[in-house]
């Protein structure tokens, strides 16, 4: 089982209606939250917190080979690649620089602290084992991030805009992150503010908490471009199939009900 959190699920554009009902459904999955993964994105820092006396490890893409390994402070850590993976170890209580990692297929940029004093940092904010999702290797090549030509008007509720007039879309949010199996994690999600859109694999069911706490499937909207959509965003959202379960969270919900 794939673990914790982050599913900043890179797409571009596209989308659409909702409600709920409240159906009785298994228990979650348990799942261990010092086990990470991480959906690569070129443009992303990624934060990883460690103690003092305790290694972590970073494993790469299957294909990856690590080619290039430069950490700022190298006094105060110890980093070990082994094929496609790196040990990395603070030497000094407190130590904190920045990790970059060249492969053959992708860089990486990292942010690495070790926790001072005995006392573990909150559990789910300490490292043992990081992996990467990466979701452009389950999509079509063809599809190359590309809006549909009718997007715009749809998006906007417009008829034909005037020749050469410029479109204003609504700020998309990308950052989200998931936890649980990957086998149902969505290959894209985002939400426009108001909706949220989801790519999921066929019988994948989506479900929120309703306000007595309870999980409430969402009924979603189809789209033209294949996507799920549904008239809310929310902190969190769980996705379940018979491959298993997973949650997925909006990094920048703030609180609230929309």
């Amino acid at each position: 089982m794939i673990t914790k959190k982050q599913l900043f699920i890179v797409s571009t554009l596209y989308f659409l209606a909702a409600g709920i009902v409240h159906p009785v459904f298994a228990q979650p999955v348990l799942t261990d939250s010092r086990i990470k993964t991480l959906v690569y994105n070129a443009n992303d820092v990624y934060r990883l917190l460690t103690h003092h006396g305790y290694q972590a490890h970073i494993e790469f893409g299957e294909k990856e080979k690590i080619q290039t390994i430069s950490v700022g402070d190298k006094i105060a850590w110890q980093v070990i690649p082994d094929g496609r993976r790196i040990f990395i170890r603070s030497l000094v209580s407190g130590a904190h620089t920045n990790l970059t990692v060249i492969t053959n297929l992708h860089s990486y940029q990292f942010d690495i602290e070790a926790t001072t004093g005995g006392k573990l940092p909150v559990r789910e904010d300490l490292v043992y084992v990081v992996r990467f999702y990466y979701p452009d290797e389950y999509l079509p090549k063809s599809a190359a991030y590309t809006l549909p030509p009718v997007y715009a008007d749809e998006l906007m509720g417009a008829t034909t805009p005037p020749e050469n007039a410029p479109v204003q879309l609504p700020p998309l949010n990308f950052s989200y992150t998931f936890t649980g199996d990957e086998a149902v994690v969505p290959s894209r999600v985002f939400d426009d503010g108001s909706s949220t859109y989801f790519k999921v694999k066929p019988n994948v069911k989506i479900f929120t908490k309703n306000p007595q706490g309870d999980d409430a499937q969402i009924m979603t909207t189809p789209t033209s471009d294949g996507f799920l959509k549904t008239t809310m965003v929310r902190g969190q959202f769980m996705v379940r199939s018979d491959d298993g379960e997973a949650i997925i969270y909006n990094e920048t919900y703030i609180g609230g009900s929309k």
